[in-house]
């Protein structure tokens, strides 16, 4: 027993270790990505890295989740922000962290349960930051927890597609549709999806 824990130990800073390095060269490589640039950025064996991570889908969702975790913390460290504004603080801060780690979700080609799991999971600090928002008139009435689904979603979109060749072209897109938001007289009267729709439409897109 005391050895396997050693082992378990051991291994945890090891794993960090390559779910880093393989983030960074699946980010410049895709799924083309070598495992033994892997292994060596993470000073490790490649024996290693086969052994933690089966096949190149399990590492992919591990850098995935270590993404996603990122997200997480986000959403915690905005529901601080004052005046209602931690709802544009997330998703400009989120934003920025898919800049540099948004290809991602282009080469998650099958994201496992865990990782689906985990992306449905972000979405349940969202409200608070919405009604806060609402609350204090930056963000109008109307507007619904699914829109900033759509919004979320979309942003990485145009990060995936664009985002080297225009790097400041989400910013721009994120101004204008929250400018969009901003309460106003004007009424909304195409319905936004439902809870159980934008869900579908996550599982759809990611399982």
């Amino acid at each position: 027993m005391p050895d396997q824990m050693a082992d378990f130990v051991d291994r945890m800073p090891m794993k960090s270790r390559v779910v880093d390095a393989a983030s960074r060269a699946i980010i410049a490589d895709g799924l083309a990505a070598d495992v033994g640039d892997i292994a060596r950025q993470a000073a490790v064996g490649v024996d290693v890295v086969n052994d933690l991570f089966p096949t190149l889908n399990a590492l992919v969702n591990a850098v995935v989740r270590q993404f996603l975790a990122d997200c997480n913390r986000i959403v915690e460290d905005c529901a601080g922000v004052p005046d209602g504004h931690g709802l544009e603080t997330f998703l400009y801060a989120t934003g920025d962290l898919g800049a540099t780690r948004g290809r991602l979700f282009t080469f998650a080609y099958a994201f496992d349960s865990r990782t689906a799991e985990t992306i449905l999971g972000i979405r349940s600090g969202v409200p608070v930051l919405l009604t806060n928002a609402q609350h204090h008139r930056r963000i109008r009435s109307d507007i619904t927890p699914t829109d900033i689904d759509d919004t979320v979603r979309t942003m990485f979109s145009l990060i995936d597609r664009f985002g080297r060749q225009a790097p400041g072209c989400w910013r721009r897109w994120l101004a204008v549709t929250l400018a969009g938001m901003r309460p106003g007289t004007e009424e909304l009267t195409t319905p936004p999806l439902t809870e159980a729709e934008s869900t579908r439409v996550i599982k759809t897109t990611f399982l």
